[in-house]
């Protein structure tokens, strides 16, 4: 009886072997999870680093479109006042930010409202506007010699000469005339820049009135 208790006693004890086969698989156990874990923020890196590449390219990709949206803007533009200038006979007045066409429609040499373009900035609301005679405005006509920078000045804010706005965020319009008195000038040069936020794109051009 007392031999099968100590036999019983003998088997319930683990073998030394086994003891240790135990402790390795528990090591191995352990490393296995600190790998898992360093696996896991190598992985979270990467996807850091690849989101903040592509939210660089996304911003690359939209400032390059805006850009060329800039340049567009800025060449219609300045093809819109090259047309003008081009079917215009003479400059009537000039100034820093103003411009004053006649294009002599029915020959007659005497300007009328309705053969006048003003081209005008506003610095403050950074547009171009373009005042020409409405439909219904009467066909006033005056002397080649008056003063149409005050003439256009004063029509400004009347319904028979109205503003058409031809482009908004122009911060430049530089004018210059190849004579001292508008009158005589015969050819029109002006620089041109445009902004929308950051971005900034300039334009110098010229063009030639019609028949001089």
């Amino acid at each position: 009886m007392v031999m099968h208790m100590k036999m019983n006693a003998r088997v319930a004890v683990p073998h030394a072997g086994a003891r240790r086969r135990a402790r390795s698989s528990a090591r191995c156990r352990g490393v296995t999870a600190v790998e898992l874990m360093l696996a896991m923020a190598v992985t979270a890196v990467i996807g850091l680093a690849v989101a903040a590449m592509v939210s660089a390219t996304s911003y690359g990709t939209d400032s390059s479109r805006d850009l060329r949206e800039l340049v567009v803007r800025c060449k219609t533009l300045s093809s819109r006042i090259n047309d003008t200038v081009r079917q215009s006979d003479r400059v009537l007045a000039a100034g820093d930010d103003y411009l004053v066409l006649w294009s002599d429609v029915n020959g007659d040499g005497e300007p009328s409202l309705h053969e006048l373009h003003r081209l005008q900035l506003d610095g403050d609301a950074r547009e171009l506007l373009a005042h020409t005679a409405s439909d219904t405005a009467p066909d006033t006509t005056w002397s080649v010699d008056a003063d149409f920078a005050a003439i256009t000045a004063s029509l400004m804010t009347s319904p028979s000469f109205p503003a058409h706005r031809w482009a908004g965020g122009v911060s430049t319009w530089q004018l210059t005339l190849d004579a001292a008195d508008p009158r005589d000038a015969r050819l029109v040069s002006y620089r041109l820049s445009l902004v929308a936020g950051d971005l900034h794109e300039s334009a110098i051009n010229a063009a030639s009135l019609r028949n001089r």
